[in-house]
């Protein structure tokens, strides 16, 4: 009995950590409306650091309906992604990879937002080797990813609706 009940406590605590990690990750910070925000370099390098020592994926400047920037660090197989009315604006501040866009989406399906898909890979497109300092800007309808990450990406993510 005492060892269903220790399983049982350590499900739900493993659940209670799941459910937090993820609600961290999914929170909305709105952008200021009354005055200029500032992010120094070394607030965002702590930042970047703080999301490597905790495996996060992304911590947000700001995130609103039709526009975000958040600074995002990737590692390992990436999905391929189409969105249907917004841009996306990278900055790659650290790490690197190659990264894909163009051709045609393969084996494509509907994802959460008004046009969006995901899909398994890109028959054609154009594959960039990116490092720290590179900026890429991909129009809504092209598929793009991270085709191949070696350790990790930290990036400047600036997206926004544009239909």
């Amino acid at each position: 009995m005492r060892v269903k009940l220790l399983g049982l406590s350590l499900l739900v605590g493993i659940g209670f950590f799941a459910v937090a990690s993820y609600a961290q990750q999914q929170r909305r910070t709105p952008a200021p409306t009354t005055e200029g925000k500032f992010w120094t370099l070394d607030e965002q390098n702590q930042h970047a650091k703080d999301l490597m020592a905790t495996k996060m994926t992304n911590w947000p400047f700001f995130q609103e309906d039709k526009f975000n920037t958040e600074m995002r660090n990737l590692t390992g197989k990436q999905p391929v992604l189409v969105h249907g009315k917004r841009v996306d604006y990278m900055i790659i501040r650290d790490g690197g990879g190659t990264f894909t866009a163009g051709g045609e989406l393969l084996d494509g399906k509907a994802g959460n937002g008004e046009g969006d898909m995901s899909g398994t890979g890109i028959k054609g497109g154009v594959s960039k080797v990116l490092k720290p300092g590179d900026v890429v800007y991909v129009p809504p309808g092209v598929p793009h990813y991270f085709s191949e990450i070696p350790d990790h990406v930290t990036e400047i993510l600036v997206r926004w609706d544009v239909k």
